[in-house]
């Protein structure tokens, strides 16, 4: 096994003496056998000083040793230190610099530096960063040592530097203080981030445009819905005219001369009349539509289960109340224009009478939940419409109240459900149920101008239940 030289010496020099005093106790030990004086075995003599002398002078070996044993242990351990220093600094992909405190004097460089900056060591050791000028603002070294002696490092401050070639690289740089040789220098480790930053830059460019983009093409579509609204509102109102020309000859024709008219006339007459009718109510929905678009809002506080209530009452008749099992659950408060919101249920409340017609027991709830919060308000008994379908809905928004309309009416068809909010467009025929397919989209554009959504799902001879949103109650 290894033995460091001063322990080896001492480990010598120490069975040296041994061999001595063993020689020294053998003599005395023989004396004393050949009956020699005690006085004259003791007596004070360098040879019997000898063994006290040898003591001394292995202990102080043997101190001496150890204090050599130690400083060369130390000394190990520094230079092992010392080469993984070295290993990690040389080696690290990051630009390494170690430069004095107080003047940016370069003591050491990395390949990584190089890599950065293009400088290799003999063009930046002994020289300041500012003479090697790296710093695009040499400002920023002063704020890396204001840092520093704040806080006793400095982590992760970008910085611009400048390349050997007139180029620049951004950087993130963290610093420590180091000592070499009693003189404080910093140590600092840069990471080369300039692709991330044009990425990024990039990345902000392209946010900003197409942020532009969507300004301006938010611009047209708003103006180019103005000017179809406008449109749609005047051929509406121009419509009027022919209209009532048609409607006022057909009844000229069938009061004065429907006596001269035979039953094929008198139908055709009664045709003309019913279609300009019906003509007149497209009319009025467009021109409801239109208007929906370009009328303020009124916003206020509205009693949704008083006003579904008042809805109901209006819209049907005593044998049509009688037929019809009516429910209105706690219905929370919305914020809205209360004329809209008023249309909205007309509009969904009529449809639900009108699908339900043939049912000889009718069944219409209202209710409504907030999300999260379990199973929907609703009356005292729930009849089973369908309750399946709510708890499938798909398009019910997070944290928001929304309301429904539930019937067991005819109900629809849900391959068709992307259909049933277009305008003039019915899942029926008019055979089947009146109607000219304006409700349901109108209530939808009342919606989205509060912000809203309306959605529907329904199965065919199962009934329906229309949802939508206006927001928290207050």
């Amino acid at each position: 096994a290894y033995k460091p030289p001063a322990i080896a010496a001492s480990t010598n020099f120490t069975a040296a003496v041994f061999i001595v005093h063993g020689g020294v106790f053998t003599h005395r030990t023989v004396m004393i056998i050949a009956g020699a004086p005690f006085d004259n075995i003791f007596a004070p003599s360098f040879f019997n000083y000898l063994p006290y002398l040898d003591a001394l002078i292995v202990s102080l070996l043997w101190t001496f040793g150890l204090i050599i044993m130690l400083n060369q242990r130390l000394n190990a351990e520094m230079t092992e230190a010392k080469e993984h220093f070295e290993l990690i600094f040389n080696t690290s992909p990051d630009a390494a610099l170690i430069s004095r405190l107080t003047d940016g004097v370069i003591a050491n460089i990395n390949d990584g530096f190089t890599a950065l900056t293009g400088y290799n060591r003999a063009e930046t050791i002994g020289k300041s960063t500012l003479a090697v000028n790296i710093w695009k603002d040499p400002a920023d070294r002063q704020k890396v040592v204001q840092e520093m002696s704040e806080k006793g490092f400095c982590a992760n401050m970008e910085a611009v530097f400048l390349r050997k070639d007139g180029s620049q690289a951004v950087g993130l740089l963290s610093a420590k203080f180091i000592t070499l040789h009693n003189i404080p220098h910093i140590i600092s480790v840069t990471r080369d981030i300039t692709e991330r930053k044009q990425a990024e830059d990039e990345i902000r460019l392209l946010k900003d445009h197409l942020e532009q983009r969507v300004l301006e093409r938010t611009a047209q579509l708003e103006e180019s819905n103005r000017e179809l609204e406008a449109f749609t509102y005047s051929v509406s109102h121009d419509l009027r005219s022919p209209l009532r020309a048609v409607e006022g000859y057909a009844r000229i024709l069938w009061e004065d001369f429907g006596s001269r008219l035979d039953d094929e006339g008198r139908r055709i007459c009664g045709t003309i009349s019913k279609n300009g009718r019906n003509m007149g109510k497209l009319i009025d929905n467009l021109l409801a539509f239109a208007r929906i678009g370009r009328m303020e809002m009124q916003r206020s506080t509205v009693d949704m289960a008083t006003l579904a209530q008042s809805v109901f009452l209006e819209l049907t008749n005593p044998e049509e109340r009688e037929r019809i099992d009516f429910h209105v659950g706690p219905l929370p408060r919305a914020i809205g224009d209360p004329a809209l919101i008023r249309q909205v249920w007309e509009n969904l409340i009529g449809n639900a009478v009108k699908f339900s017609a043939k049912k000889e027991q009718a069944a219409i709830e209202i209710g409504c939940r907030e999300e999260g919060s379990g199973q929907p308000e609703a009356g005292s008994h729930e009849p089973n419409l369908g309750a399946e379908l709510l708890s499938s809905a798909s398009h019910i928004p997070d944290s928001e109240i929304f309301y429904f309309v539930r019937d067991n009416g005819a109900g629809f068809d849900m391959l068709y459900a992307d259909k049933l909010f277009r305008v003039f467009h019915s899942l029926h025929s008019p055979g089947e149920f009146a109607g000219l397919g304006a409700g349901l989209a109108i209530a939808q554009r009342i919606i989205h101008r509060h912000g809203g959504q309306i959605w529907a799902e329904g199965a065919a001879d199962k009934g329906a239940t229309f949802y939508f949103t206006l927001g928290k109650e207050v």
